[in-house]
């Protein structure tokens, strides 16, 4: 019997080479998804020592081409577990935020979950089995500080501009509901703060 595949979107580092690690001594094989195509290399060749065959494919998911790519492999039917976890934040005050950055969040954000689980869904049903699994920031839970300002892990900012990523986050956390009538099982787990 052949190994089941887990499709990882921001595998090359944190939380998304940790969940490649975590499959991977599962007993998954893996297609791995990010933009750095170094670190995915060195992340299948350590993937190789816990028995797993890694496919990378090296796209950026905010560029219609990359996601393109994306969603024709995990089309391919036979993705069991599918990891969305790629995602970035526009900081700053909303006004002032670059348009072309604002659409790049956005994309990553908000679009990339439900096509890569729509086009993996038909595969998982087809066998009766299968997951997906969206990660989002803990500001999903907290709609924004109500706090002037703000402590972040790499500065303090304006609350403003956290209410907004917090918006993004709770969205991401939200479109997860639209699977649920497709599964019989369904959970949600909110970890809080990891060390990875």
């Amino acid at each position: 019997m052949s190994r089941p595949i887990a499709f990882i979107t921001g595998a090359s580092s944190g939380i998304g080479a940790a969940m490649a690690t975590v499959l991977a001594e599962a007993g998954h094989d893996l297609v791995l998804v990010a933009r750095r195509a170094d670190r995915l290399a060195a992340l299948a060749e350590r993937l190789s020592d816990a028995g797993a065959s890694s496919e990378t494919l090296t796209v950026d998911l905010s560029e219609k081409a990359g996601l393109k790519r994306a969603v024709e492999r995990a089309a391919a039917g036979d993705i069991d577990v599918l990891v969305s976890n790629a995602g970035v934040s526009a900081y700053g005050p909303f006004a002032e935020i670059d348009p072309g950055e604002l659409d790049r969040a956005w994309t990553l954000n908000a679009d990339v979950t439900p096509v890569l689980a729509r086009a993996a869904l038909p595969g998982m049903l087809g066998r009766g089995r299968g997951g997906i699994i969206s990660v989002a920031s803990n500001l999903a839970f907290s709609a924004g500080a109500d706090q002037p300002r703000v402590l972040t892990r790499r500065r303090e900012r304006p609350a403003q501009v956290q209410r907004c990523h917090s918006a993004r986050c709770t969205w991401e956390l939200r479109q997860g509901r639209w699977l649920l009538p497709e599964f019989s099982h369904r959970s949600c787990t909110a970890p809080g703060c990891r060390q990875l």
